[in-house]
C-alpha cells in the first residue's frame, strides 16, 4: 500500500507539473415507494453535526417538482447585493438573463413506460449498451416510470431513474451498509460524429442496467498508462461518460407516511490539469465520506485533453466538452436525485485543483449555478491565469490539425467553406493515435487545453463575472496546501531538481530559472517577481532561496488565486471559510524539503487513512475523521464546525482569517501570504 501511495501521488503531481510546464513552452416524477423508519445502524464517526437518519427507502422513482432552489432559499443573481456592486457599465450578457434553452434542471425529465418489470429481467453492462444514434439526435420522450419492486431476488438494490432502471450491489464500510452505483451513462457516447461535440443525453435503455464496476477512463495523456498510481482498471475510451454514486441504505424501508428527509448529496470534480484524471482512482472512493457522513456522494468522468478542451469556435469544436460533460453528469444527479435519497435542492460541489476551477466555474455559468447549494474548493480557483484557450483557441486548434495534415492553407477553420473538411478528418483518427501522435509533435505545449469562455456554459471570463456578481450566491469553503508550489517547481524543473534531492542553487541561479519559468506566462514583470521573493536573500542561503522559489510558483498557481475567489464571493455578503492544510503525511515518500504538497489533503478529505489504518498513525486516522467532519459538517449546514473548541470566523479581504489545519492542533490564522497576494493582483486579475 505504501509503495501504491507514493505511485498515485507522484503520478498525480506529475501530471500537475506537466500541465505547469505547458504553460512555459452540467422534476422527475415522485417517490414510487412508501416510506418507513429505521433505527440508526452502528455507525463509526458521526460527523459533529449529524442530521437525524432517514428510514431506508423502497425501490423509488424519480419525484417531480423538483427546482434548483434550495431550501432555505438561495437568492437570485443579484438579490440582496449593494447597487453599487451590481451595476455594471455594460449590458449583461443574454445568457445571465434568460435561461438556456433545453439546460435547465426544471427541463421536463425522460421517464419510461409503464411496463411491468420483473425482479429477474436480463441485466444489461453499462459498456454494453448498444446505441445508434446520429450527430443531430435528440432524446426520445418518455412516460412516467415504471412502478418496481423493492429489491432484485438476490438483494441488490433497484432503482428506477429517468433514464432507466440501475441495479447496484451492497457493501459495508465502517459498519454502515451503503448501496453503491457505478459505471452509470450519463450522456451518449461521443463517438464518430459526435467527437469534439457538446454531449447529448443518454437515450433510455430498455433492460435493467448493471452498475457494478465503474466505466473506463476518458483519454488523457500517454504517460499516466505507465504509473500504476493511475488505477483505472479499464483501458482508456472515448466511451467514458460514466458517473457512479454511494449512497446510505436505500432497500427495505418503509418511511413514516408523510416524511420527505432527503440527504445532502456532495459531487466531486477530479482535477488533473484538465488533461488527466479518472473517478476510479483509489483516493476517490466516496465510501468512507458517505457512511461516516450520512450523505450520498457522486463522482463523474469528464473529457480531458484535446478532446475534452480544444476549442476551433465552431459548432464541431466549441470548446468546453468537458464542462458541458460535467453539467450533463450534473443534470443527470439532479433530475435523479429523490431516487438515491439524496436532496436535489442540496447539492455540493466538491473539486480538486481543476476539478476545484470546473466547481467554482459551475456557481458562475448560467446552465449549472441553479443546481447546487455550495462549493467546497481544494487548491483551486476559476481565477487561476492560464494559457488564454478562448483568444488563442483556433490557432492552438489549427496547430492541432496541422499535426495529422488535416488543416493547411487552404483547409482551415477559419474557412467557412472547408472547416467541415478538417471536423472530418480529425474525426476519422484512431483516439489513441489522436492523443498520442499529438503529444510526440507538441510536447508538454499538449496540455494548454483549458476552459475558456463567450459561450453558453461561460458567456464571460471568470473574473469579470465574479467582479459583476453574476454567479451563484453561495456557501463556500475553501483553501490551500502549506507547499502548493513544491511539487510543480521539482517536476516542472526536473532539470534543477534531480532525482527530487533539494537543490544548493544560489539566489542568482534560482531568479534565473525564476524568470526562465515564468516569461511565457506572464512575458512582462518577470524582473519584478524576482526582486520581490529574492530581495531579502542572501546570495547562498540555500534553503530561503529554495522556499522563496516554491513560494513564488505556489503563490501564482494555487495559493492567490483560491484567496482571490474567496475575497469576491465574500464581498457579496456570501458565508466563506477558509483553511490551510499544514500536515504532511507520515506515509509520504517524497523528500521532506517538498513539505506538505499538493493533493495532500485529499485522502483525509476521503477518509483514507479509516480504510487502511496500518498504513497511517493513529493521530492520523483521528485527523482524517476530524477532517471529515469540517467538509460534513459545511456540507449539512453552510458553515464548519468550532476545532478545539475555537468558533471557525468568515473570511473576507479587511478580516481574511482561516483555520490551519493538522493533527497537531487547530488554529487560526491571519492574512495568509497577504503581500505576496498583492502583488500577484496586477498580473492574475489583469
Amino acid at each position: 500500500m505504501r509503495t501504491w501511495v507514493l505511485c498515485l501521488l507522484l503520478g498525480l503531481v506529475c501530471l500537475i507539473a506537466i500541465s505547469i510546464a505547458t504553460l512555459v513552452l452540467q422534476l422527475p416524477p415522485e417517490l414510487l415507494a412508501s416510506a418507513g423508519s429505521e433505527k440508526d445502524s452502528g455507525q463509526e464517526g458521526p460527523p459533529l453535526v449529524p442530521e437525524k437518519r432517514k428510514g431506508d427507502l423502497a425501490i423509488i422513482g424519480p419525484a417531480n417538482d423538483v427546482s434548483g432552489t434550495s431550501d432555505d432559499g438561495d437568492r437570485d443573481v443579484a438579490a440582496g447585493r449593494p447597487e453599487s456592486l451590481l451595476a455594471p457599465q455594460d449590458p449583461l450578457p443574454d445568457a445571465y438573463l434568460v435561461p438556456s434553452t433545453g439546460n435547465s434542471p426544471d427541463t421536463p425529465s425522460r421517464g419510461g413506460s409503464n411496463n411491468d418489470l420483473e425482479t429477474n429481467v436480463d441485466v444489461l453492462s453499462a459498456t454494453d449498451i448498444s446505441i445508434a444514434v446520429e450527430a443531430e439526435t435528440t432524446p426520445t420522450p418518455v412516460t412516467s416510470p415504471p412502478q418496481l419492486p423493492e429489491a432484485t431476488k438476490d438483494g441488490r438494490p433497484l432503482v428506477n431513474t429517468t433514464t432507466g432502471m440501475v441495479v447496484g450491489f451492497k457493501t459495508e464500510v465502517l459498519g454502515r451498509k451503503l448501496d453503491v452505483f457505478l459505471g452509470i451513462p450519463f450522456a451518449t457516447p461521443p463517438l464518430g460524429e459526435l467527437r469534439f461535440k457538446k454531449p447529448l443525453p443518454v437515450q433510455r435503455w430498455e433492460n435493467v442496467l448493471d452498475a457494478k464496476e465503474m466505466g473506463p477512463p476518458c483519454y488523457h495523456i500517454s504517460f499516466a498508462s505507465s504509473w500504476s498510481w493511475a488505477a483505472s482498471k479499464k483501458p482508456e475510451s472515448e466511451d467514458c461518460l460514466h458517473l457512479n454514486i454511494w449512497t446510505p441504505d436505500t432497500t427495505g424501508r418503509n418511511e413514516t407516511k408523510g416524511s420527505t428527509q432527503l440527504r445532502p448529496m456532495i459531487v466531486f470534480i477530479y482535477g488533473g490539469g484538465f488533461n488527466i484524471g479518472a473517478t476510479d482512482w483509489e483516493f476517490y472512493d466516496g465510501g468512507v465520506l458517505a457512511a461516516y457522513g450520512d450523505v450520498v456522494v457522486a463522482s463523474m468522468n469528464y473529457r480531458l485533453g484535446a478532446l475534452g478542451f480544444l476549442n476551433a469556435d465552431i459548432e464541431d469544436i466549441p470548446g468546453n466538452m468537458g464542462l458541458y460533460d460535467q453539467h450533463l453528469a450534473l443534470r443527470w444527479l439532479h433530475e435523479n436525485a429523490r431516487s438515491f435519497g439524496a436532496d436535489p435542492g442540496h447539492v455540493v460541489l466538491m473539486g480538486e485543483s481543476a476539478g476545484a476551477v470546473s466547481a467554482g466555474l459551475h456557481l458562475i455559468s448560467p446552465m449549472s449555478r441553479n443546481m447546487v447549494k455550495r462549493v467546497i474548493l481544494q487548491s483551486g480557483s476559476p481565477l487561476w491565469d492560464t494559457p488564454d484557450n478562448t483568444a488563442d483557441g483556433v490557432k492552438k486548434a489549427t496547430e492541432f490539425a496541422e499535426i495529422f495534415k488535416c488543416s493547411n492553407s487552404s483547409h482551415n477553420f477559419q474557412d467557412g467553406t472547408t472547416a467541415d473538411d478538417v471536423v472530418r478528418c480529425l474525426r476519422d483518427i484512431d483516439a489513441d493515435a489522436l492523443f498520442r501522435t499529438a503529444e510526440k509533435a507538441l510536447g508538454k505545449r499538449v496540455l494548454t487545453y483549458h476552459p475558456r469562455h463567450g459561450d453558453d456554459f461561460m458567456p464571460i471570463n471568470a473574473h469579470e463575472a465574479l467582479k459583476k456578481g453574476l454567479f451563484k450566491d453561495s456557501d463556500v469553503l475553501l483553501g490551500v496546501n502549506k507547499d502548493e508550489g513544491s511539487i510543480f517547481v521539482a517536476n516542472t524543473l526536473p532539470y534543477i531538481f534531480l532525482n527530487g534531492l533539494a537543490p544548493n542553487i544560489t539566489k542568482d541561479e534560482a531568479a534565473f530559472y525564476l524568470i526562465f519559468f515564468f516569461q511565457y506566462i506572464i512575458r512582462t514583470g518577470t524582473r519584478d517577481i524576482r526582486d520581490h521573493y529574492f530581495k531579502n536573500i542572501k546570495d547562498r542561503d540555500y534553503p530561503s532561496v529554495r522556499n522563496a522559489f516554491i513560494e513564488a510558483i505556489g503563490d501564482y498557481l494555487q495559493i492567490c488565486p483560491t484567496i482571490y475567489y474567496g475575497e469576491v464571493y465574500s464581498e457579496f455578503n456570501n458565508s466563506v471559510y477558509f483553511y490551510h492544510f499544514l500536515h504532511r503525511p507520515s506515509n509520504s515518500y517524497w523528500p521532506e524539503w517538498l513539505g506538505t504538497a499538493h493533493f495532500d489533503e485529499v485522502e483525509f478529505v476521503f477518509g483514507v487513512p479509516l480504510r487502511f489504518p496500518k498504513q497511517f498513525t493513529e493521530e492520523e486516522v483521528l485527523f482524517s475523521r476530524h477532517i471529515m467532519d469540517i467538509w460534513l459538517t459545511f456540507t449539512k449546514t453552510g458553515k464548519p464546525p468550532a476545532m478545539d473548541g475555537i468558533p471557525w470566523p468568515r473570511y473576507s479581504e479587511l478580516n481574511p482569517v482561516h483555520m490551519e489545519l493538522s493533527p497537531k492542533r487547530f488554529r487560526l490564522g491571519k492574512g495568509l501570504h497577504a503581500d505576496h497576494c498583492r502583488f500577484w493582483k496586477k498580473f492574475i486579475l489583469k
